[in-house]
């Protein structure tokens, strides 16, 4: 059967399929580490999304050829509630600049109104796309398609030796507040206080207590690392959840994973603090380096993490686009 899009672009087209989902991970990483990009797909998430995505994922998968060679490819992420749609995809470098990434996202436009009309749902439908700073065409697309940045992640790594500012708030004292290392009795009150932290966060849910047990125990998990700030009467009002990577041939590094305070606690230097001490347990543990992640709604909040000597290293941009269901319906009208 043809494709749509072998009309539109000087490619041929195919709905993908499972078999082809090695082939798909392995021209995502050769793009991404052409573009000097994070890659955002591990070679365990196309067979996660191609099974969790049912009898739609070949039809909202688009795999384009240059003879026998893959040199484009694009899918969608469809979730019911609340009826978001994720575009993704990537064009080889030498086939950019022929209007192949502006006709794939045409083409996943298309899919996601055809999905979100068939649901019925009063909408809106949201997409959401993501493109690294870097890519300043992609994101040109996005735009171009009527989408808006809305939020910004940006990954920070502070190189040790840590300055001096580390070992000055490592001993920083907070009024009414001690700093503990993380261990079991904090387990619970520290899920109940990032649940109550990102409150305010927009789409945040709470994690209720087994999916909290199952993220402290993953592989990476290093709970010996990190940190709690606790109140007189026990509470914990911040918290420092920490994991380290081990891949082979890299810098040892720790990261934050999760980084909180309760809202009536903010501004008194209890963040700063659990960084510092988050900070100087990596590197006596002797790894090179510690990372955070920045969710950013303007690409701006750095400064506290400035402060310790952390600084950027990747920016991931999100794009987004709403749509009623007259407006889906009016799109896909010819």
């Amino acid at each position: 059967m043809s494709h749509s899009l072998n009309d539109v672009t000087p490619l041929r087209w195919r709905a993908g399929a499972a078999k082809e989902l090695v082939e798909v991970h392995a021209f995502l990483s050769a793009i991404a580490a052409f573009d000097d990009t994070t890659p955002r797909w591990g070679p365990e998430d196309l067979p996660a999304w191609f099974e969790a995505t049912g009898p739609l994922a070949s039809e909202l998968m688009a795999l384009g050829y240059e003879g026998s060679s893959m040199v484009a490819v694009g899918w969608l992420t469809v979730a019911e509630a609340p009826d978001t749609v994720q575009l993704d995809g990537a064009v080889h470098p030498a086939f950019r600049h022929q209007g192949i990434g502006r006709a794939l996202i045409r083409w996943q436009l298309r899919r996601a109104r055809d999905w979100f009309l068939a649901t019925d749902s009063p909408g809106p439908l949201r997409l959401v796309a993501f493109s690294d700073a870097s890519m300043s065409n992609k994101r040109s697309l996005f735009v171009h398609q009527g989408f808006q940045p809305t939020r910004w992640l940006i990954d920070m790594v502070c190189q040790f030796p840590t300055g001096s500012r580390v070992a000055e708030f490592v001993a920083t004292p907070v009024l009414g507040v001690r700093f503990e290392p993380f261990g079991p009795r904090w387990v619970e009150p520290t899920r109940k206080a990032h649940n109550e932290a990102f409150t305010d966060r927009w789409g945040s849910q709470e994690i209720d207590p087994h999916t909290w047990a199952a993220s402290l125990a993953g592989d990476h998990a290093r709970p010996d690392l990190s940190w709690v700030a606790v109140d007189e009467w026990n509470n914990v009002v911040g918290y420092a959840l920490n994991s380290a990577s081990d891949e082979l041939g890299g810098p040892a590094l720790g990261w934050t994973d999760r980084l909180g305070v309760r809202p009536a606690q903010r501004g008194r230097n209890i963040a700063r603090v659990l960084l510092a001490r988050s900070l100087d347990s990596f590197r006596r543990a002797g790894m090179d380096a510690g990372g955070v992640g920045l969710d950013s709604v303007d690409g701006g909040g750095t400064s506290l993490y400035r402060s310790l000597g952390y600084e950027p290293t990747d920016t991931i941009i999100q794009y987004e686009r709403l749509e009623t269901p007259e407006e889906a319906r009016a799109a896909l009208t010819p």
